[in-house]
């Protein structure tokens, strides 16, 4: 059971309206139906405050919810969470405008400061680091999912072809996460197998992937040129160092 979800119940009922909204088309009355009661249900579970900001921040990420919702699949996370790394994302984005448009730090309701540290952390020097954290994620996730050259597909545990850097980074990744021992279930696979897998195949896949985007300190000849705060975000996205 996902722990934002309060019971086991709640989450079979939510996946319910998932399932119906999904297997009807856009704009039908069915779809419209499930997806105000999975708005209903998840509003709630999200962490969000009253103020202006979240405001506008919370109708982007329900707007995202609505347009995407169909790349939604059950079996990789719950969508709790899914919004709610969306909604941090858009957070630190809008907090960051601000602080840009004011030259000032503006302060994070106390509420929200045990998940918003790195939010926090970026506004006072904001001229630097002025990167969307969606941005980076949203790279990452194209360059895995299109895998241009099909190098990721290609590299799979011995005999366990569906098994690939390609979907193993996707379910590692912040939006879907998925623990490894649900990993571990849905491939009938040890923990240590998958686990150690991921850190020798996938990990250097992320780490040249991270290179290449500048993103992460490579060579002597490059170590200069990479970015610490995309550097950053991408050890927080993938784990790598």
């Amino acid at each position: 059971m996902c722990k934002k979800c309060p019971s086991q119940a709640f989450q079979r009922d939510l996946n319910t309206h998932i399932h119906v909204a999904q297997q009807h088309s856009v704009g039908s009355r069915e779809r419209n139906r499930a997806l105000t009661q999975i708005i209903r249900m998840v509003l709630p579970l999200l962490r969000y405050n009253n103020s202006a900001i979240e405001a506008d921040v919370m109708q982007q990420t329900l707007l995202y919810l609505v347009k995407n919702f169909d790349q939604y699949d059950v079996d990789r996370g719950c969508l709790v969470t899914w919004l709610n790394a969306y909604l941090y994302f858009r957070r630190c984005d809008a907090y960051q405008q601000t602080a840009l448009k004011q030259r000032s730090e503006i302060p994070l309701d106390s509420t929200l400061m045990d998940d918003e540290k790195l939010c926090s952390k970026v506004i006072p020097d904001l001229p630097s680091r002025h990167y969307g954290s969606l941005q980076i994620l949203d790279r990452i996730v194209n360059w895995v999912k299109t895998d241009p050259n099909g190098t990721l597909r290609q590299i799979h545990i011995s005999q366990h072809p569906e098994v690939n850097a390609q979907t193993m980074i996707l379910l590692r990744l912040p939006m879907q996460e998925m623990s490894w021992k649900a990993i571990a279930a849905k491939f009938g696979l040890p923990i240590p197998t998958l686990s150690a897998f991921y850190q020798r195949k996938c990990v250097p896949l992320l780490r040249e992937f991270g290179q290449m985007e500048g993103w992460i300190e490579g060579s002597l000849t490059n170590r200069h040129s990479a970015k610490p705060h995309r550097e950053q975000r991408m050890v927080e996205f993938t784990g790598v160092k």
